[in-house]
C-alpha cells in the first residue's frame, strides 16, 4: 500500500533567479542585525530597535536597552575605577549611536579639600 505523504507534491528548494546572492528578507536582516548587537552589548533583543533605510539597517537602543547597556556600563566603570559605585557613574549613552561616554556624575565628584591661602 503506498503511503499517503507520497501523493503530496514536494516543492523544490527556493530558487534564486539570476543568481542575485541570498534572498533575505528586510525583516530578517532587522532581526539579524539587532541580536548581532544585543549579543554585543549583553543586552535583550527587545532593547534593540531597527529601520531599514537606503544605505542598510539602521540600529538604536529603546528605552529598555537603552537602561541595561546604562546599567552595565556603570558597573564596568565602577569596577575599573578605586573610590567609585555604580551610583557615582553617569553613562551618557547615546542610544542612536549606541555609544557611551561614562564619567563620574557631577553631583558625586569630590570638590578636594578647601584650602585658604594667606601670605605670611
Amino acid at each position: 500500500m503506498p503511503d499517503q505523504t507520497d501523493n503530496v507534491d514536494r516543492l523544490p528548494e527556493r530558487s534564486n533567479p539570476g543568481g542575485r546572492g541570498s534572498e533575505t528578507t528586510q525583516r530578517n536582516r532587522q532581526r539579524e542585525r539587532r541580536q548581532e548587537i544585543a549579543d554585543e552589548l549583553d543586552i535583550d533583543r527587545e532593547g534593540v530597535g531597527a529601520i531599514d533605510r537606503l544605505e542598510g539597517v539602521d540600529v538604536f537602543l529603546r528605552s529598555d536597552g537603552q537602561q541595561q547597556f546604562a546599567a552595565d556600563i556603570r558597573d564596568s566603570f565602577a569596577g575599573a575605577a578605586d573610590f567609585v559605585q555604580e551610583d557615582d557613574v553617569d553613562p551618557r549613552v547615546n542610544p542612536q549611536e549606541i555609544a557611551a561616554d561614562p564619567i563620574v556624575a557631577s553631583d558625586r565628584r569630590s570638590a578636594g579639600p578647601k584650602t585658604t591661602w594667606t601670605r605670611a
